[in-house]
């Protein structure tokens, strides 16, 4: 599935350079508050890079932005995995769907009644959640995942994908495309027409903008001190930056403007109040002119 195996995963690592790290880290959208249990996910980040391990991940539902090519924000998606990885696709497939043809249902069994819920709610934030033996005698969990847009392929969600999970926390988080075997990541790029290939889009970025994060330092996961950590735990030294191809083909192009926005519309969440904000602000000083104009009168 992957050559990001343990055992070999230090050494996969040491052979990064400053961009590929900077590849591995996310910015926190601004709805995703400290309260969120996504932000488990995020704090976890190095811990899962440098310690977890990786297992196919099914979609049970998932934001519809997700799907899209033309949509690039990076958003929640409920997804079903088995923890010893031992469970095949087909299987996986059929308990994902089972899970979602609750959607909208009222069952009698207070279990899947839960789940109904939670599915048709699609705001539960639940992580590692262990499935029932009424819905599976499967070993399998489920649990709600941020898909952050650049570490997958195309940056287009599919329904299986490899993810990486660990004994010590209950959130997931899905492999970054560079680590994929090649095999399963031609594979996903072969189930579409959309061809960009998101790393070599990131690099490219990166590469022509100097200190792309470094405004960003608190709304980014693992952050700058994380990542020297992470660095200091494999004894890395630094990797001379390779140099970057120029980008002269309409996928390259696509694959670059892909993630801009994406990241556009991270850095668009952290700067611009909420809408809700800006109302009440508008109300708060159309209220005081209100009073001052009657003060005068």
């Amino acid at each position: 599935m992957t050559q990001f195996e343990k055992d070999n995963r230090k050494n996969v690592l040491k052979n990064f350079d400053n961009i590929d790290f900077a590849y591995l880290q996310m910015m926190i959208p601004s709805w995703m508050t400290k309260d969120d249990a996504l932000i488990e996910q995020l704090n976890q980040l190095s811990h899962l890079y440098l310690e977890g391990r990786v297992v196919w991940g099914c979609v049970i539902q998932a934001n519809k932005m997700l799907l899209s090519e033309n949509e690039q924000w990076s958003c929640p998606a409920d997804i079903v995995y088995d923890p010893t990885g031992m469970t095949s696709l087909d299987e996986l497939g059929s308990v994902a769907s089972k899970l979602y043809a609750l959607k909208n249902t009222t069952p009698e069994d207070p279990v899947l009644a839960e789940y109904a819920e939670n599915i048709t709610g699609e705001r539960a934030r639940v992580m590692g959640r262990d499935l029932p033996d009424v819905i599976t005698e499967l070993p399998l969990k489920t649990s709600v995942i941020f898909i952050w847009r650049p570490h997958l392929p195309n940056g287009v969600l599919q329904r299986f994908f490899p993810i990486l999970i660990s004994d010590k926390t209950n959130a997931t988080t899905v492999l970054p495309a560079i680590f994929w075997h090649k095999e399963i990541y031609q594979n996903w790029m072969n189930n579409t027409g959309f061809q960009p290939n998101m790393y070599c889009g990131f690099r490219h970025i990166y590469s022509h903008t100097k200190k792309l994060w470094a405004k960003y330092d608190n709304a980014i996961k693992p952050n700058r001190k994380e990542i020297k950590k992470l660095k200091s735990a494999i004894n890395y030294s630094p990797v001379k930056i390779e140099q970057i191809e120029q980008i002269n083909t309409e996928n390259q192009i696509l694959a670059q403007d892909f993630v801009k926005q994406s990241i556009i519309n991270s850095i668009s969440q952290i700067e611009e109040p909420p809408r809700n904000i800006n109302k009440i602000i508008f109300l708060f000083i159309a209220f005081v002119l209100m009073i001052l104009f009657y003060i005068a009168v």
